[in-house]
């Protein structure tokens, strides 16, 4: 099956064939429940906001084992789902789901850090801004 196919595919797919086509693919797709979702362009208020976020969060995590990433980081999140969220925290070592490196297994951050986020649950639920997991 060609990848311009697999892409219309109306059964669900793997999560190997998801990864063998989004690693080929000149756009960014996202993996929901065995579909291929072909992620749409930010808005200036998304950019504006995401990196108005990513900015505070890195100097918040300044001098903590935490790192913070940006919109390629692709997430392996429960159940096989794949997404890029705008921001991502990792804490302590990453740890990703092969040699690529390119899909994050360990996203998370400190309670402490979802708490000081303003609103973190309205933010990820209406702009998909930031993945936040308790350790």
């Amino acid at each position: 099956m060609t990848r311009a196919n697999l892409a219309y595919k109306t059964e669900p797919i793997t999560a190997e064939e998801y990864l063998a086509f989004e690693r080929a693919a000149k756009d960014k797709h996202e993996f929901i429940g065995g579909k291929i979702v072909a992620m749409a362009g930010a808005t200036d208020r998304h950019n504006v906001i995401a990196s108005n976020v990513f900015l505070e969060i890195g100097i918040q995590l300044k001098e903590t084992k935490c790192r913070a990433f940006a919109s390629d980081m692709r997430v392996n999140a429960k159940r096989e789902n794949y997404f890029y969220p705008a921001i991502v925290v990792t804490c302590g070592e990453r740890k990703f789901e092969d040699k690529k490196k390119d899909v994050l297994v360990n996203p998370r951050s400190s309670s402490k850090f979802c708490r000081n986020l303003p609103s973190s649950k309205t933010a990820t639920k209406n702009l998909n801004l930031i993945f936040c997991s308790k350790a």
